[in-house]
């Protein structure tokens, strides 16, 4: 399970995953292998330095984050 510390909160989904590397706080970011393509890359050209780790499915993402759905992407950022 995806656990950040209690400096960090978790985001999900791809627009608020976005958001967060947009405004600086973005620490790290999860991406589901069978996310579409048009968002894989547009998270990857926007990452930069962000380390950026893959997980097999958006359901197991999903559940990794805790939740009972599918997510394409996640990230953990500072509070």
């Amino acid at each position: 399970m995806i656990s950040p510390t209690s400096e960090e909160r978790l985001v999900i989904g791809y627009k608020q995953v976005l958001k967060s590397v947009k405004s600086g706080v973005c620490k790290k970011i999860f991406i589901a292998d069978d996310c579409s393509q048009h968002m894989t890359d547009t998270i990857l050209e926007v990452s930069g330095e962000i380390p950026v780790q893959k997980v097999s499915s958006m359901r197991e993402l999903g559940h990794e984050c805790g939740i009972d759905v599918s997510a394409s992407c996640a990230a953990i950022v500072r509070l």
